[in-house]
């Protein structure tokens, strides 16, 4: 059996029950079944390669251990666990069975075999052993394995602490390739890729793509903001912020109960990206929304939270039960943000911003299929080094160019002459401050060592060389510096 096509995920969507969706009877039966195998809506289950769901990996998915994970990290583990799964059933083995051995096997396979074709990095593996690890410490808790196949030892820090680490991880580990896009590559990939235009900026007759004014919109957010996919993906109608043709900046705000870190933050977005998203909010938007209502597709969604009042910082809402609840906007979490409606002239419709076609939230993983899709599309072209785009490296460009742009005004306010800009290193440490503010991290070393490390040599090096140059083309001059970096020329 091929790796990876053994072990299958399936996640537990919504039932809509009468109308065009399931008849009751039948839907009866559905949630008896899921009853019995332990599937909760939301959460996956796992079916092994005789067809058969793996009720104990449903009732780990069912604990709160596993239910307290973001979803980005609930896809991502689930995802490791299949890959192990597979790896195991081609030695005869299911996961109950693994064993020190099987781990040491494991950790060769997914990062030097040569029968795997796709090794995997170091930081990489760290992850899917963390999700290793928070399946069999429940596992043994609960007395389904005798105990972990993963042995642990216990390292130094440099402060002089100890931690326990897993003997499997890998000792020496380098940061992830990050991969940063220039204003001008981001551009030419955003018009050709999402917009349908060709490199030469006229229309293509070709392009058949729809909802090319919401993908635009959210990309070009992501590249404003510094905002993650999900953060991004999950603002409701209220948290976009209105443009201000006398601002080039306008700010709102993300909840800290939908960012990772759980810390809210503002976040900046140019006005004309403001007017992109209005645009699409009146039309592409409201003509989902007006089709959604026509087809009382609205109607029968299970476990809408209807808003009956809001303040500047709260929503009150009633449930379908018509039980009602109160809850500051900071703390509302992303699952219950997909559930929230409003009623405006006598209909329902979602807060959550972007919308599908059929008006229903458009859910945040699905951006990586309208990315990945642009990609084609612009490698299409067969133009010298096409520019690629991942959601994520917008956050990266983000951290980047602001890290420039308050250097750079950082001179200017306290008047510093080239040969003076060695001798600020200190000062400088404020505009990795202001970075890290913006990009929602807990300590500057974050943001140093997973975003803007790898180029500190050649930021230096510019910011030390420059002299008049305007931010553009200090940008530029920097960013042409660095492999990692993704332009283009005009």
């Amino acid at each position: 059996m091929d790796i990876g096509a053994g072990w299958t995920v399936r996640w537990i969507g919504r039932l809509e029950i009468g109308g065009e969706g399931m008849a009751a009877s039948m839907a009866g039966e559905v949630m008896a079944l899921e009853n019995r195998l332990r599937v909760r809506e939301g959460l996956p289950f796992m079916i092994d390669p005789t067809l058969i769901v793996d009720s104990t990996m449903s009732q780990f998915f069912a604990s709160p251990r596993f239910r307290k994970l973001e979803p980005s990290s609930m896809r991502s583990y689930t995802t490791s666990y299949r890959v192990f799964f597979n790896f195991l059933w081609t030695r005869g083995m299911t996961w109950r069975d693994a064993d020190v051995d099987a781990i040491e096997d494991y950790e060769d396979w997914r990062r030097r075999a040569p029968q795997n074709p796709s090794h995997v990095a170091g930081t990489t593996f760290k992850r899917e052993l963390a999700a290793l690890g928070l399946l069999y410490h429940w596992a043994q808790s609960r007395g389904f394995v005798a105990g972990s196949p993963l042995l642990t030892r216990v390292v130094r820090l440099h402060d002089g602490s100890v931690r326990e680490t897993y003997e499997a991880s890998p000792k020496n580990t380098q940061r992830r390739d990050v991969k940063w896009l220039t204003p001008r590559a981001f551009k030419l990939w955003l018009r050709v890729g999402l917009e349908g235009m060709g490199v030469d900026a006229a229309e293509d007759p070709a392009w058949r793509g729809r909802n090319s004014d919401r993908n635009a919109g959210y990309a070009q957010l992501l590249f404003d903001s510094g905002l993650r996919r999900t953060e991004a993906a999950s603002l409701l109608t209220f948290e976009i912020p209105e443009a201000d043709n006398a601002r080039r900046y306008v700010w709102s705000r993300v909840g800290a109960a939908a960012t990772k870190t759980k810390h809210g933050r503002a976040f900046p977005v140019q006005s004309k990206t403001a007017k992109m998203l209005e645009t699409y909010r009146i039309s592409r938007r409201a003509g989902a929304i007006r089709r959604a209502q026509a087809a009382h597709r609205y109607d029968r969604v299970s476990e809408k939270l209807v808003v009956v009042s809001r303040t500047l910082d709260s929503l009150t809402w009633k449930d379908d039960a018509g039980n009602g609840a109160t809850s500051k906007i900071a703390n509302v979490r992303v699952a219950e943000r997909l559930r929230l409606y409003e009623e405006a002239n006598g209909s329902l419709e979602p807060l959550w911003f972007w919308l599908s076609e059929d008006g229903l939230p458009f859910l945040p993983d699905s951006w990586e299929n309208v990315f990945r899709a642009a990609n084609v599309r612009v490698a299409a072209t067969g133009m010298p080094s096409p520019p690629f785009m991942r959601p994520h490296m917008a956050r990266h460009s983000f951290a980047l160019i602001r890290l420039v742009h308050f250097m750079g005004v950082f001179d200017k306010r306290f008047q510093l002459a080239p040969e003076d800009r060695v001798y600020f290193r200190q000062l400088y440490g404020d505009a990795w401050l202001a970075v890290q503010s913006l990009l929602g991290h807990a300590s500057p070393d974050v943001t140093r060592d997973i975003y803007l490390a790898p180029v500190q040599e050649i930021l230096g090096r510019t910011l030390i060389e420059y002299d008049e140059e305007d931010l553009q083309g200090l940008v530029h001059s920097l960013l042409s510096r660095s492999p990692r970096v993704l332009d283009t020329v005009e």
